[in-house]
């Protein structure tokens, strides 16, 4: 017995270095609810970020705006500045240098300051000043804001960004780990997206007709964040892209494109319209009729067609709108 308990004690020690090194083996059905989940993540982040994008976009265009404001009101001092010229060089060759140091004023506000107290002006050029310097001061202030609002958005774009590279990251191993247990990516309902070979579609005419022919060219082309074509798309740039060419602009952001039209019901769908999906909303597809819509759908497939009907389109229809 002793012998026994000897060698049964070697061989646990034998034994446990490799039982401890050994790393758990996940089943595939954990590892696709893993991809499932972390491909919902990247959905949701991705259209962080494009909404970020978009308000980033109006932050730049309103920074520009504001820059151009303060050309003009720029020209406005020299415009000023010439007409009290005369006055200036008059006063400097009588020795009146208060005046005459309106030449040499470095800003705007410096004009305004220097001339504010100078009784040499008529009451006009003192208006006229006055009536500037005020709207100098507001478009500074709302310079500054507008850069802050800049510099805040270009922070929040890159912090949405750098945590969506690391989901991808981390979904890129993930696959992975699923290829070595022999799965293709995804397998739920919406591995049937295919084709509308078996589904009869209702003719669609005008602007609607034209977004929907054009998405129909992109079927097969692939999904890819960010992008809006010609050669790949993700959600909201298919979405964008196809109603452009029925002549209506929407923004690149399928949370902005939910607020771009009448919303309808779901009963009342018509081709053309767009359906949305998620909370928050973080998909969007084109539909077509007869229950379908065309879609780039994730990372890893391509533009194609899809039920909104199947399980999980339906549990995560959040409304649909009406472009134009």
């Amino acid at each position: 017995m002793r012998l026994l308990a000897i060698a049964a004690a070697m061989a646990l020690a034998v034994a446990a270095p490799g039982a401890a090194m050994a790393e758990p083996k996940e089943d595939l059905d954990t590892v696709q609810k893993k991809v499932d989940s972390l491909s919902e993540t990247v959905s949701k982040v991705t259209e962080d970020y494009d909404e970020a994008r978009v308000h980033l976009a109006d932050a730049k265009r309103k920074v520009a705006s504001l820059k151009k404001k303060a050309t003009t009101k720029q020209a406005e001092v020299e415009r000023l500045r010439r007409n009290v010229s005369l006055l200036a060089a008059s006063a400097y060759m009588g020795g009146a240098s208060d005046l005459a140091a309106l030449a040499t004023a470095k800003t705007p506000q410096d004009f305004v300051d220097k001339a504010a107290s100078l009784e040499q002006l008529s009451t006009q050029d003192h208006r006229q000043i006055a009536k500037f310097g005020q709207a100098n001061r507001i478009l500074t202030a709302q310079r500054t804001a507008a850069d802050s609002a800049l510099r805040d958005q270009q922070k929040i774009a890159k912090r949405i960004k750098d945590k969506r590279s690391t989901v991808v990251a981390t979904l890129a191993k993930q696959k992975t780990l699923l290829e070595r247990l022999e799965a293709a990516g995804r397998n739920d309902d919406s591995a049937s997206r295919g084709d509308r070979s078996d589904v009869d579609l209702p003719p669609a005419s005008g602007r609607a007709g034209a977004a929907i022919a054009f998405a129909e060219q992109q079927l097969g082309k692939p999904y890819q964040w960010g992008a809006e074509g010609p050669g790949s798309y993700d959600c909201s740039g298919l979405t964008m892209a196809s109603w452009r060419r029925g002549g209506v602009s929407l923004p690149h952001s399928s949370r902005s494109q939910f607020s771009s039209g009448p919303q309808v019901s779901k009963s009342q769908l018509a081709p053309g319209d767009l359906v949305f999906f998620g909370n928050p909303i973080h998909h969007v597809g084109l539909y077509v009729g007869s229950g379908q819509m065309i879609a780039a759908p994730s990372s890893g497939k391509v533009v194609s067609y899809a039920s909104i009907n199947n399980s999980y389109y339906s549990s995560n229809y959040a409304g649909a709108v009406r472009p134009g």
